[in-house]
């Protein structure tokens, strides 16, 4: 139950702060890069 509240809550956040959504893709893209590379750095240490 806790998980779903949390869900709806953050659907909502992101429905309020609809303009910040709508933000140059190339921000998007570059954010969404960087978090790519992070993750796939951290697994490659994990082993």
């Amino acid at each position: 139950d806790g998980d779903g509240r949390r869900l709806k809550g953050a659907i909502q956040r992101s429905t309020e702060t609809g303009l910040a959504v709508e933000m140059p893709s190339r921000t998007v893209r570059q954010a969404s890069h960087e978090s790519i590379e992070d993750s796939m750095n951290s697994y490659g240490s994990e082993g």
